[in-house]
């Protein structure tokens, strides 16, 4: 009879797989170190700064007020719309072909 070929195929796939698991470990042992630390760059102080002062300027500058309640009520807005609607649509039809 001839030789089984499971056993041998069976110890192959341990191997690779056995590789595969220590490459992805490896991975992501150096994914997980700390990066280096950057050099200090005296732009990013600036930068920040000026960053912080257009933060505080924007919230002088821009008082919020409060929501107007609406004066019309909602049939008499609903109404509006479907004009402006049926009037865009007047406009975008082209006239009959005589």
């Amino acid at each position: 009879m001839g030789q089984c070929s499971i056993s041998p195929v069976r110890a192959r796939l341990k191997w690779i797989l056995g590789a595969l698991g220590l490459a992805g470990l490896v991975a992501y042992l150096r994914r997980r170190r700390a990066p280096a630390q950057a050099e200090h760059d005296p732009r990013a102080a600036e930068l920040r700064r000026t960053l912080e002062e257009s933060r505080e300027a924007a919230d002088r500058a821009a008082p919020t007020e409060p929501e107007k309640e609406p004066t019309e009520d909602l049939a008499e807005r609903r109404r509006g719309v479907h004009e402006r609607g049926h009037s865009a649509l007047d406009e975008m039809t082209p006239p009959p072909a005589e």
